[in-house]
């Protein structure tokens, strides 16, 4: 591969994009070509030519703090959605397999007439399934807050449904 003119300066750029379900991690190569303009190329680029002011704005402009406190806002924002998502998935996830298995595990001893520890063995089976689906939703719903809300919704009518058997 040629050695690229000297007026050309790459610079990469790491992304981490929270899009609406989805989140992807972005390595672009910024190029500035001698006429001003920014050509970007990378895996699935949104952009093609663009002005250089609108990846790198000067630093006399007074909206340049501006932006970079929104930009830390939203970056800070997304880390705690993650966050917020992760411990959904761990414990929000476990308590919903725990109502699970107790409400089913009770249902099959009344509706079923099984014993006690058929009812429990056969609980627990799918218990196992019921946590990677929880955990798996929890990372695609919209939002940290609708993840939680369904977990704690599904968690209580379950528990529910098992207060009531037992």
């Amino acid at each position: 591969m040629p050695n690229p003119p000297k007026q050309q300066a790459f610079i990469f750029h790491k992304f981490w994009n929270v899009f609406a379900n989805h989140s992807c991690y972005h390595m672009y190569a910024v190029t500035t070509a001698p006429m001003g303009c920014t050509a970007v190329s990378g895996l699935h680029s949104p952009f093609a030519t663009m002005p250089a002011q609108s990846i790198a704005p000067d630093s006399s402009s007074p909206t340049t703090g501006a932006r970079q406190a929104v930009t830390l806002r939203a970056a800070k924002q997304r880390r705690l959605s993650a966050m917020s998502r992760a411990l959904a998935a761990c414990f929000g996830a476990y308590g919903l397999t725990l109502a699970f298995t107790a409400a089913l595990g009770l249902g099959l001893q009344h509706a079923a007439g099984w014993t006690r520890a058929e009812a429990t063995m056969t609980a627990t089976l799918p218990a196992f399934v019921i946590y990677l689906l929880a955990a798996l939703r929890a990372f695609a719903t919209h939002s940290a807050r609708r993840a939680w809300a369904e977990l704690c919704v599904g968690t209580a009518v379950l528990a529910a449904l098992a207060e009531y058997w037992r």
